[in-house]
């Protein structure tokens, strides 16, 4: 009885390995994704920004992106900004948050608010 219990167990336990292995992934389960959440305060959840404002990280080659980010981190390209940001991102993985922002999808910005005249 025990041993058939166990079986039963095991099976179980097989079964919500496969269907768990078998799962999408989200936009929170790719190694970049916790390294890239300090980027969203202004380029928005998933590198989609609020606004037109602020580039957008959602879909951008990789390339593009590591050697955006150097060029900040290495002062190359003014931006007191992103230079702090910049360094972050080289020391705590630039490869794997420039694939998390590479496979994401551009959603619509909203428009700049202007003030009435």
């Amino acid at each position: 009885m025990r041993n058939s219990f166990n079986v039963a167990l095991a099976a179980l336990f097989l079964s919500v390995l496969a269907v768990a292995a078998n799962a999408d992934a989200g936009p929170l389960d790719s190694p970049g994704a916790h390294k890239a959440m300090v980027c969203s305060a202004c380029h928005g959840f998933g590198g989609n920004p609020p606004s037109k404002t602020v580039p957008t990280l959602a879909g951008m080659d990789q390339v593009y992106f590591k050697q955006t980010i150097t060029a900040y981190a290495e002062g190359k390209r003014q931006s007191p900004e992103m230079e702090p940001y910049a360094k972050y991102v080289l020391e705590f993985g630039v490869d794997e948050i420039a694939a998390y922002f590479a496979a994401q999808k551009k959603t619509a910005s909203a428009k700049p608010k202007v003030a009435p005249k």
